[in-house]
């Protein structure tokens, strides 16, 4: 039993080391193409910190446990706002835009009702986890292609700034210095239409930051995919040596170890006041849990749900998303009771799998 939580500890180091480096690769080729902090949280940051997740879910899948899939969708996202959320708005204080979040919280409340809904039957089928993917797709290439309007006139302003000083464009010949100042791959078009034409001269510096990160983002996927394979043989192992369902280890240890990354991302992001970030990476995480997660996991093997699913687990995480909207609306983040109020649903939850599981 002692060597499963050795293997266990240590696969879970491996897969949250791994999302780490990954993250951070994809997070600087998404900042050179001119991705916002907002979307990279959305999106890029969000999809890369649910990876742990994703690789767990497969896993279990293949493994033919789809209860430990579940439990850690269900499980993570209850974790990412009521622990992770609750804990950061009560230790930091940081600015929110306001009518920025709103839009992307209410997509992650319509997900989780549909997810509910699907299961409602107890059970997530294939076609349904199809459904599940392709919403995502479509989630994603909305939130690209659509960039917020704030950061329009963030890059609009730029733009104006540096041509009334073409002299301090010209000296940044460094691809860092570049992307240290904002003058990223689309700013850098818009300076090319106006007769600015740098991209050119750091095109190649560019080429072998791509590649640099790419190789380190074949790495972090293989890290992760082994993490996730052991991570799951040891929890079915510990569930089966301590008489307990393996579904009650997914929602409470593996939903915390996977959302490891988020913490880190969320802490960060505090400590800098990088609002965007931060909410956009626990709204993105969630909804790539359930859609993408879900969606890949019931395409491998149709995900059954348990009562505690229908009537608790996805109840909570519905409710911790509503009222996370309704304090965004509250110029939240500068109060601790909001804070307090989710940590205490998550402790409720935690409860409620003592109660029901034992």
């Amino acid at each position: 039993m002692l060597l499963q939580v050795l293997i266990f500890i240590g696969a879970l180091g491996v897969l949250v080391k791994s999302t780490d480096i990954l993250v951070k690769a994809v997070e600087r080729i998404a900042q050179w193409y001119g991705v916002s902090q907002w979307v990279i949280g959305l999106t890029v940051v969000a999809i890369g910190t649910s990876i742990p997740e994703l690789g767990t879910s497969i896993a279990a899948a293949v493994r033919g446990a789809p209860e430990i899939a579940v439990g850690t969708i269900i499980g993570s996202n209850i974790t990412n706002i009521g622990l992770i959320l609750g804990l950061a708005s009560m230790i930091f204080i940081f600015p929110l835009k306001r009518g920025v979040y709103g839009r992307d919280i209410i997509i992650l409340g319509c997900i989780t009702t549909l997810f509910l809904i699907l299961a409602s039957d107890k059970i997530v089928s294939r076609g349904e986890g199809l459904v599940l993917v392709f919403l995502f797709v479509i989630y994603i290439y909305y939130r690209i292609t659509k960039e917020p309007e704030h950061v329009q006139k963030k890059r609009n302003n730029l733009i104006k700034k540096l041509m009334k000083n073409e002299k301090k464009v010209h000296s940044m010949i460094n691809c860092e210095r570049l992307i240290q100042n904002g003058l990223d791959y689309r700013t850098l078009i818009r300076l090319k239409k106006q007769g600015i034409n740098k991209y050119r001269a750091c095109q190649q510096q560019v080429l072998g930051m791509i590649a640099k990160n790419g190789i380190i983002v074949i790495i972090g996927v293989l890290g992760i995919a082994l993490g996730a394979k052991f991570m799951v043989s040891a929890a079915i192992n510990i569930a089966k040596g301590v008489q307990v369902p393996s579904e009650m280890i997914s929602l409470s240890a593996i939903a915390i170890g996977t959302s490891l990354p988020e913490l880190a991302v969320t802490f960060v992001s505090a400590r800098k006041k990088l609002g965007g970030l931060l909410v956009g990476n626990l709204v993105g995480s969630n909804i790539a849990n359930i859609l993408l997660v879900g969606g890949i996991g019931a395409l491998i093997t149709p995900l059954t749900m348990t009562r505690f699913d229908l009537w608790f687990g996805l109840p909570i995480a519905l409710i911790m998303t509503l009222l996370f909207f309704r304090f965004t609306k509250m110029q939240w983040f500068s109060r601790v009771m909001e804070g307090m109020l989710l940590l205490c649903l998550y402790i409720l939850f935690i409860i409620g799998i003592a109660i029901f599981f034992f």
